[in-house]
Parts: C-alpha cells; sequence; structure tokens
C-alpha cells in the first residue's frame, strides 16, 4: 500500500511537472548559454538535460555561496548531508538520499564515492582537507552509481574537478576574516609556459583559527582550523587531438578535533529521556569517575589538548587523445596519508578515555582506461576498465583508561591490502531525435588481506577475503520541445565487505559481506521561459539489502564493537530544484526534499547481552523528512561598479544525528538557518569586497551525538552565528 501510494504522488508531481514543462517549452527554443556542462555519464552534456539526479555547483556558485568546506556543499543540494566525523576533524560523514557513514573505520570502503580530478579517494580518514578555493565544479550524483563511477557506490557520489589553467597569465588572491579569529588567505597565479602548448597553474591557501568551542580546563579552541597547502597543475596541448593535465596536491593539517561537549549519560536504550542533572538514580557525564555537571553549549572540560599532525597529497594524471570517431581517456591516481591523531573523547577533565598518538597511514593507486564514441551515430558508448590498489597501516592506536593504558586497552596495529577489478561498459541509443534509451552495467572483483595485531595479543594473525559483484542501470528519455527532459531510470549499486580489524578472537575477525542498493526513479528537467532558469523533479525508491552496520558482540564475558549486514531498508523520496533568473540584477535558487526512510528489517545484538532482537523500530541516522534552500542575489548598480546582495535561508527537519542505537541526545529538533552577504565589485570586475554572515539567529544544533561504552557521552555543536569580511583581487 505504501510502494502503492508513493508511485500514485510521485506520479501526480511528475505530471503537474510535465504540465509546466509543455507550458514552458512552447515559449522558447533557444539555447541556454549559462548551461552548466557536466560528465556524469563520463560524456559532456549540458546539465539541464542529462537524465540523471544530479546537482552540479561551479566555481562562480562556491564563490556567491561562500563555501569554504566541502560539509557547506549540502545546503545547495537536496537530499545531501555532509558533516565532520563525530571525533576526528580530518574525516567526512557525507549521506546521499539517507545513507552514507558516519565510521572511520580504515576497513571498510565508502558508501558514497568521491573523487578529485578523477581519482577516488579509497577511505573516509583525510576526506574532510579538500580545499574548495581551486575548484571549477562540484557534481554531486543522487542514487546508486553502480556502472560509470571508478568505485562502484550505492548510495552516490561527489565528484571536485580543479581549475585547469587556459593558456593565459592571470592572478587572484582572497583574504577573509571571520568571527573566532578565523583568517583563511588564497593564492593562486597560471601562465604559459609554452605558447599553445603547456601551461601552469600553482595555487596556495593558509587557515588558522575559528575555534567556536572552548576547554574551560586549558582554554584550547576546538573546531578551528590550522593548514596550509598548495597545488600545482599542468595543461599539455601538443595538438588538437591530445590534451594531458597533471596535478599535484600536499596539504599540512594540525587542525584541533571535532567539537565535543560532555552531556549527561544514560545508557537506557533506545531513545530514553536524558536527564539534565546528576543524582542517586540518573547517572550523568562521566558519573563512574565522577563527573555529573552538563557543561554550557559551547564548552568543555578536556585536559589533552595534543594538536593532531596530518600530511594529505597525491597526484592525478588525465590524458585525452582523439583517435578519429573514438576518443581514449587514461586517469592513473595516487593518493596517501599520514595521519597522526589526538582524541580527548570524554572531553572532561581528567583522562577518561583518550586516544594518544594513533598512527595510520593510507596509500591508494588507481587506474581506468576508457573508450569512448563521438556523437556522430544514434549509438554513443563508453568501455573501459579499472583497478585500484589501496592500503592502510595501523601503525599505532594507544587508548588510555582513567589515565592509564590496561592491558586489554594496550596499543593494537594492523595493516590491510585491498585490490579492486572491474569492467564496464555504457550505451545511449537514440531511437529518434527525442527518444533514447540507455543500458550499462559493471562487474567488480575485490580482494582484502589483512594483518592485525589485536590489543593484548603477541602475534600477528592474518585473514583475507574476496568479494564480486554486477551492477546494472537502464534509463529511458524523451525530449521536451528542443530543451527539455522526461526520464526514468533503475540503477543498482554495491559497497564491498571487509575484515573488522584488530579483534582478539578468530571469530570476531570474520569478514561482514557487500551490501547493495537498487533504486527506481523518475525525472524532469526543463528550462523556464525565455531562457529565464532551469526546474528539475526527480522522484525515487530505493531497496537496500545487508545495509553495513556497527553492531554489539558479547563474547569472552565483554562486549565488542563489529561491523555486521544486519539491516535492510527502504528509502523512497522527492527531490526539487529551481534556478530563476527573470533579469541580470535578481537571481532566485531553491531546492527541496521529501524523504521517507525506513528499516524494512534490523536483527541485531545491539545491547551486547548476548541475544539478537529486532531493532526495524530505530531511525535512520542524518535523515531529515523535509529539507529546502533558498537563496536570493540582486545587483544594484553603484557608479560605475555594483553591490550585490544575497540572502538565504536553511531548513531540516527532525532528525537523529547519533548511531543507529540512538539515545536522547542524538535527538535533533528542525532547525532553519539564516546566511546574508553584501559585496561590492569594482567597475573591470578585478576587486571585490564582501561583508557576510552565518547563522545570523545564532541557532544553537548539533551535527553528531555518541556514546563511548555507556561511560561518557558527548555531542557535536555546530557553528553559532559568524560574521567576516572577505577581500578577492584578481588581473
Amino acid at each position: 500500500m505504501n510502494r502503492i501510494r508513493f508511485i500514485r504522488n510521485s506520479s501526480a508531481a511528475l505530471a503537474l511537472g510535465l504540465s509546466f514543462a509543455g507550458t514552458v517549452q512552447a515559449q522558447t527554443t533557444e539555447p541556454d548559454a549559462n548551461d552548466i556542462i557536466v560528465t556524469a555519464r563520463k560524456r559532456s552534456e549540458a546539465l539541464s538535460q542529462v537524465p540523471l539526479a544530479v546537482t552540479a555547483v561551479n566555481q562562480e556558485i562556491l564563490q556567491n555561496s561562500f563555501v569554504t568546506r566541502v560539509q557547506d556543499l549540502q545546503k545547495l543540494a537536496p537530499g545531501v548531508t555532509i558533516s565532520a566525523s563525530t571525533t576526528s576533524s580530518n574525516a567526512l560523514a557525507p549521506f546521499i538520499r539517507g545513507i552514507g557513514t558516519r565510521s572511520a573505520e580504515p576497513t571498510q570502503d565508502l558508501p558514497i564515492a568521491i573523487s578529485v580530478d578523477g581519482v577516488y579517494l579509497a577511505a573516509v580518514s583525510g576526506s574532510a582537507i579538500i580545499d574548495t578555493f581551486d575548484v571549477a565544479q562540484v557534481e554531486i550524483l543522487r542514487g546508486p552509481q553502480g556502472t560509470l563511477e571508478g568505485r562502484n557506490s550505492p548510495g552516490g557520489a561527489v565528484n571536485f574537478t580543479t581549475i585547469r589553467p587556459n593558456g593565459e597569465f592571470h592572478a587572484q588572491a582572497e583574504a577573509s576574516y571571520a568571527s573566532f579569529n578565523e583568517l583563511r588567505l588564497r593564492a593562486a597565479v597560471e601562465a604559459p609556459l609554452v605558447q599553445d602548448v603547456l601551461s601552469i597553474r600553482i595555487s596556495g591557501s593558509f587557515n588558522r583559527g575559528g575555534g567556536y568551542l572552548k576547554s574551560l580546563t586549558t582554554g584550547a579552541r576546538w573546531g578551528d582550523k590550522r593548514s596550509w597547502g598548495g597545488r600545482i597543475g599542468l595543461l599539455y596541448t601538443p595538438d588538437d587531438a591530445m590534451t594531458v593535465y597533471l596535478t599535484a596536491d600536499y596539504t599540512n593539517d594540525e587542525s584541533q578535533g571535532s567539537p565535543l561537549r560532555p552531556v549527561p549519560t544514560n545508557v537506557a536504550y533506545p531513545r530514553q529521556r536524558v536527564p539534565r542533572v546528576c543524582n542517586g538514580t540518573n547517572p550523568a557525564t562521566g558519573l563512574p569517575f565522577g563527573y555529573c555537571t552538563p557543561y554550557p553549549e559551547y564548552r568543555n572540560g578536556a585536559e589533552y589538548d595534543v594538536r593532531p599532525e596530518n600530511h594529505v597529497g597525491g597526484f592525478a594524471l588525465n590524458m585525452d587523445r582523439d583517435l578519429g570517431g573514438v576518443s581514449l581517456t587514461s586517469i592513473t591516481g595516487y593518493r596517501f596519508a599520514n595521519l597522526h591523531e589526538e582524541a580527548d573523547l570524554d572531553a572532561l577533565p581528567a583522562a577518561i578515555i583518550e586516544t594518544r598518538g594513533r598512527f595510520l597511514k593510507n596509500r591508494l593507486f588507481s587506474q581506468e582506461l576508457r573508450l569512448a564514441s563521438d556523437n556522430s551515430s544514434p549509438l554513443e558508448w563508453v568501455v573501459g576498465g579499472f583497478y585500484g590498489r589501496s592500503t592502510f597501516n595501523l601503525v599505532r592506536e594507544p587508548i588510555w583508561i582513567n589515565g592509564v593504558q590496561p592491558t586489554f586497552a594496550a596499543t593494537r596495529s594492523g595493516s590491510q591490502i585491498a585490490r579492486s577489478y572491474a569492467a564496464f561498459a555504457h550505451g545511449i541509443y537514440k531511437i529518434t531525435d527525442k527518444l533514447s534509451v540507455s543500458v550499462g552495467g559493471r562487474k567488480t572483483w575485490d580482494e582484502k588481506e589483512q594483518v592485525t595485531k589485536p590489543s593484548g595479543l603477541a602475534v600477528p594473525r592474518r585473514f583475507a577475503a574476496k568479494f564480486d559483484n554486477f551492477s546494472m542501470e537502464a534509463g529511458i528519455d524523451y525530449k521536451i520541445g528542443d530543451h527539455g527532459t522526461v526520464y526514468a531510470r533503475y540503477s543498482e549499486g554495491y559497497r564491498s565487505g571487509g575484515i573488522n580489524s584488530g579483534l582478539a578472537s578468530r571469530t570476531q575477525a570474520d569478514p561482514f559481506g557487500p551490501e547493495t542498493a537498487a533504486t527506481y526513479e523518475v525525472g524532469l528537467k526543463s528550462r523556464l521561459p525565455g531562457n529565464y532558469g532551469s526546474f528539475s523533479l526527480a522522484a525515487y525508491h530505493t531497496k537496500y539489502n545487508d545495509l553495513q552496520q556497527v553492531t554489539t558482540v558479547f563474547e569472552n564475558s565483554s562486549t565488542v564493537r563489529l561491523i555486521r549486514n544486519a539491516a535492510g531498508v527502504k528509502i523512497k523520496g522527492v527531490e526539487a530544484e529551481l534556478r530563476v533568473a527573470p533579469s541580470r540584477e535578481f537571481t532566485l535558487t531553491a531546492n527541496g526534499t521529501y524523504t521517507d526512510a525506513s528499516y524494512s528489517s534490523f536483527f541485531a545484538d545491539l545491547l551486547g547481552t548476548g541475544t539478537a532482537a529486532d531493532f526495524s523500530f530505530l531511525t535512520l541516522p542524518l535523515v531529515s523528512k523535509w529539507t529546502g534552500y533558498l537563496g536570493a542575489d540582486y545587483n544594484v548598480p553603484l557608479g560605475s561598479g555594483s553591490l550585490t546582495i544575497n540572502g538565504n535561508l536553511e531548513y531540516r527537519s527532525h532528525s537523529n544525528v547519533s548511531g543507529p542505537l540512538q539515545t536522547q541526545i542524538g535527538d535533533q529538533p528542525g532547525y532553519a538557518l539564516l546566511g546574508a552577504s553584501i559585496t561590492y565589485t569594482s567597475p573591470d570586475e578585478r576587486f571585490s569586497i564582501s561583508v557576510f554572515g552565518r547563522n545570523l539567529t545564532d541557532k544553537y544544533y548539533n551535527t553528531g551525538a555518541e556514546d563511548i561504552n555507556g561511560q561518557v557521552q558527548f555531542v557535536n555543536p555546530a557553528r553559532p552565528r559568524s560574521v567576516g569580511v572577505r577581500l578577492t583581487g584578481k588581473i
């Protein structure tokens, strides 16, 4: 019945959109010069016509929206939530259409594929250090990406493309200063080295400050940024048929950990109300260690504030060759991350639960080859292969409890080699000028080999596992008039299984299996009358099988947390995006989502009692039923220059920001965030100055919440009100 109701409602929404599109297309057939070109299907297509749920954010939008961190992208794309990990400032927790990961477990593949210049990140660690300054475009693909993406993904993909030099001399610089002493400096210069053959671009960034949560014990600022880095890009074009683009980047990051605020503890799961006072019957923060008083909103009591030291970088080599009717593309990539992490997980004035000197090394090499047809025939096709080899080496992970290292929490270490092979093909056949069908498939083979030395174990142990999968997609699309498209699509995705690391028995180290996803989707893309904007609408129904979840297992008189294929999930929703530019002076941007996500099954031992139970009534993490964004820009002539006034509002309804087994601290009520900016631009557009503000109503809300073995709990408060000024210049 629910599926019938979803289909009926989705059909009604799509029919309304079709009616609207028919009216639109009857009034305009001119091409839209402002349309963004995307490569979501590994070919260049107009965003307003590509039959996929994809959001593209170009350099202009990034600049005007004051996007400085990857997390800021979430307001610009419907159905997307991106936050930092609850405990690590260098790791992202991306969620698309209700699916993602909050785990920093290095053995687990990402459910959301993240790439930079076509090179995919193999691990979540280090992913938050991506700088958006030198980015030309970000494409966010929603739903399973099981055919053309370099790492098969069940949840979606976030693809970053850096700015390529264009063969001319350019230089630009940017400086901003905001609340909490947040200083950001950016600069880039590009020039031809050999005219029309070889050009170079060099960029750099520096970040300092911004910490908004203060330790009452040491005075340290949590949530701040301390990093510097750079990127160099070389573009080689010996002739019209050959393009070679090489980039190399490096970032040194010593940012303080994620902001942790201790809150009262109640370990009666799930969804139990948390007492706000400490007494004999109501346990509170760190009660076993004598700490019972809740901390103010942006304060903690952390006594261990040693800064981490992270080094992240790599290179990407993109080569394209026109072979006459067929093009050859090669993408070679290498990424590294040396992560020296420190974490005061209790955030209290005692060494209750801490990680001191955790050292993790990640390495990735990948190679992708593609052959693609041109557009000279009704059949367009892409075939290719992918190889990836990633390693992690957990050199050490010393755990401290109550100021000492207990025997059962002694330093553990381990390493893993993961190899992935894939062959894929995708074709589009134009039955008529308006009607097209597409089909694609990908075969993936994954191999993982792990050597681990669990806590308190003298002899390392070796484990291995293999997984394989075939994912496919099929679609049909029809052009309405000249610039509108209606489509239907079926797509599958796959996330490789893995091996639980660092555990004390062979039983606990058994592999966990892959998870798979299948989505049915219908959508509409259209331009507004007179090329005044664009509109898109998508409705989908997704089913996940064997979802990888962190569960609790009772063994040898103790409990351990393991990844298990414990759940099935069903998600249905509707997404809409609108951009209206009725004049050169005024632009309106909006997006919104409705998401209905629930567990279809969830049978696991989450409480560590030794007995599995049905937990399908729980709420999926980081999913809001309703989200919305509204932004407006108005440009006013001012002398010979211009003044641009911007206002934006972001809304998210109630969500669970903790793990699968939520407590009351994970209940985040709905909230709205207000932002604004005023920018003056000089007559020659070479100079601008902006005054901007975020969260202007100073709304307090949390992006994460965590329980640590029933001993302490904390939440991750988001940034309070922040105002600042930005200067930009270019020649």
